[in-house]
């Protein structure tokens, strides 16, 4: 994330269905799959997740850096 920091981003996205508490105890909160799937539309995965229709179930999480 300080690397992010460092290129000018402002906010860290991330897809886990499973590590909820942990990335929360990093200050990450629920955030909208679809507007995650959106700013990150040109990465392989979220191109992954909609052609194998697993973004549907996916869970996304956000927090400012």
């Amino acid at each position: 994330m300080e690397q992010a920091v460092s290129t000018g981003a402002d906010r860290a996205w991330l897809f886990s269905r499973r590590s909820g508490p942990f990335w929360q105890g990093l200050g990450f909160r629920p955030a909208d799959r679809e507007t995650l799937a959106a700013v990150l539309a040109d990465t392989s995965q979220v191109a992954l997740f909609r052609r194998t229709g697993q973004l549907g179930r996916e869970v996304a999480w956000s927090r400012p850096l």
